[in-house]
């Protein structure tokens, strides 16, 4: 697929505008004093944390094992393969939340559930063209670049789903043990 200048501009353009984003956020809640990169687990978590990392790595093998046994046309694309890294994050964070070590000791499950939400919002709002209009998923029987805000979308939902699962099933055993 051949891009023009403007595509690849725009691209960077995009991602310049994502990292500037990130910094000026980081930035304003520096301001108001807010720790970045202090995530405490406790000895269990960090146990957690590193079968899930197992569990994702070797996932994302698969998952690119697959692809490439299996001969699928249409997969054989960024897109194909950026499917199986969010397969392996899915792995990664469903491990993790099954395990309690989802959350470090200094976050709280509205923060992380906001975020996501937000997260999970605009890429359904960028992909808003992509599912009206039903060729923008293929180009030249190949999937598009252009799923691929579809598929974090449907990622965030997933993990978002889960998360909430699982602080509903917690508090239901929390609240069994306060009547025991």
């Amino acid at each position: 697929m051949k891009h023009t200048l403007f595509f690849s501009l725009g691209a960077v353009t995009g991602f310049l505008a994502v990292f500037a984003m990130i910094l000026l956020i980081k930035y304003v809640l520096g301001k108001k004093n807010y720790r970045f990169g202090g995530c405490n687990y406790d000895e269990r978590q960090l146990l957690a944390r590193g079968k899930a990392y197992k569990y994702g790595y070797f996932s994302l093998l698969l998952c690119t094992m697959l692809i490439a046994i299996s001969g699928i046309k249409m997969l054989f694309s960024v897109s194909g393969f950026f499917i199986g890294i969010c397969i392996s994050i899915f792995i990664f964070a469903v491990v993790c939340i099954k395990e309690d070590a989802y959350m470090s000791l200094t976050e709280n499950a509205k923060g992380i559930n906001a975020m996501f939400a937000l997260i999970t919002l605009i890429n359904y709002a960028t992909s808003i063209p992509v599912i009206t209009n039903k060729k923008l998923l293929l180009d030249h029987g190949v999937l598009s670049v252009r799923c691929m805000n579809l598929t974090c979308a449907v990622l965030f939902t997933l993990i978002l789903v889960v998360f909430n699962a699982k602080l509903i099933y917690d508090k239901k055993q929390e609240k069994d043990d306060d009547t025991l």
